[in-house]
């Protein structure tokens, strides 16, 4: 059995993994680019992930050095991928339980238990992501798009003044209430990008998580209706928006 974490081949060290139904499984762990929903967002059976292993180096300084190696790794949110049908769900780390270093000889050792939780069901897979350009936005624009996987999708928007500059917009989710306001300047050619999936709000590369306010916004199942609004200078210019998801299913 090869098990991965990121590069990381921690197959010879690995006792156990299992899920919570009992099942083994062979995942690879990576570090991760969607959030995990938390199960307040998403009403549905949490799948956990137990990964035990006993590590053995040299030194106790040497065992603390891999098991650092391997906790940064594993910050924040995984993407767990199972190769064996192509699925994906997002998890994070949930608990952590480690025996004391105990002499082996030569060698020292210790156990090393690893829980993850995924805050919902849904999975995508690896050529799962659909993408929608629309062109020459004016100052108020209402479009749709239809989300053509099985559950809701965080959304990526990468907005792009063309021959003006864009002084602040916002987005509005029909049905939803859902709202993100810009108020930064964005300049001809520049492109903002607000990541649904990271929660990441960038211009040109550089992070801006402090000029939008509102919600990062999530497609449900279906049809998704959005208005934008925003202030353009000189009129003659317009907007460009491309909207990315990965398509979820339960």
């Amino acid at each position: 059995m090869t098990v991965l974490i990121g590069t990381l081949d921690v197959s010879n060290i690995v006792s156990d993994i299992s899920e919570s139904d009992g099942s083994r499984v062979n995942p690879v762990i990576i570090p991760g680019s969607h959030k995990a929903a938390s199960i307040d967002e998403v009403p549905r059976v949490q799948k956990r992930i137990n990964l035990r292993m006993f590590i053995q180096d040299t030194s106790a300084d040497a065992l603390r050095a891999t098991v650092s190696n391997l906790m940064h790794r594993l910050e924040g949110t995984v993407d767990v991928y199972y190769p064996h049908n192509d699925r994906f769900v997002s998890a994070r780390l949930l608990n952590v339980a480690r025996s004391f270093p105990r002499n082996m000889g030569a060698m020292k050792g210790i156990d090393l238990s690893l829980g993850f939780i995924s805050g919902d069901e849904s999975f995508w897979k690896s050529a799962s992501q659909a993408s929608l350009t629309i062109t020459g936005i004016k100052t108020d624009a209402t479009f749709s798009f239809k989300n053509t996987g099985g559950a809701p999708a965080w959304l990526i928007f990468g907005v792009t003044s063309v021959g003006a500059t864009l002084k602040g917009f916002t987005l509005r989710q029909s049905g939803l209430g859902n709202i993100f306001s810009n108020a930064y300047t964005l300049l001809n050619g520049s492109v903002m990008t607000f990541d649904g999936d990271t929660e990441r709000v960038r211009i040109s590369g550089t992070d801006k998580i402090g000029q939008f306010s509102g919600d990062f916004l999530r497609a449900i199942k279906g049809t998704n209706v959005f208005r934008f609004t925003g202030t353009i200078d000189p009129t003659s210019g317009s907007t460009t928006m491309k909207i990315l998801y990965t398509r979820r299913w339960y």
